[in-house]
């Protein structure tokens, strides 16, 4: 009889354990993927994170077409596409120059839903032949090589 409470008490032992070992996995994974995030910086904003962002099909801000034109200044022509996404900051790399256009800025203005901007900037060396990109807060939505305007 005293055999017979042994077996179905390990029994029981063997199962609390293989529950407890399935629950410290499934709690280290979650803490892995939420430290993963914040490595990365995944999520810039409660409004949206950068990987929902560039791997949307349609991407929220998209370079039509850059080129240098003939007073050396980058022509970079941006279509913003028609969902609704709030966009404080865009902005626009090529090497180490950043330009930056916010909500606070007056002379530079976000273009709207559905609309297309032509921004105009004014770059310190040659950039012919180099990779501008444009960034919406720290995420990198799109580049596109910059040639010569014909």
């Amino acid at each position: 009889m005293q055999n017979l409470n042994r077996k179905g008490m390990s029994e029981v032992v063997v199962t609390v354990v293989l529950l407890l070992i399935t629950l410290s996995s499934i709690a280290l994974a979650g803490y892995s993927v939420l430290n993963l995030i914040k490595k990365q910086n995944l999520q810039t904003s409660p409004k949206y994170n950068c990987l929902d962002i560039t791997t949307k099909f349609t991407p929220p801000i998209q370079i039509v077409k850059t080129c240098i034109n003939q007073n050396n200044e980058i022509e970079a022509l941006i279509r913003r596409s028609t969902e609704e996404i709030t966009i404080t900051t865009l902005s626009f790399k090529i090497g180490e120059e950043i330009w930056t256009c916010s909500d606070v800025c007056n002379n530079c203005e976000i273009p709207l839903p559905g609309s297309s901007k032509k921004y105009y900037l004014a770059p310190e060396k040659n950039t012919e032949g180099k990779t501008l990109e444009v960034y919406i807060e720290k995420c990198l939505i799109d580049k596109i090589k910059v040639l010569s305007c014909e």
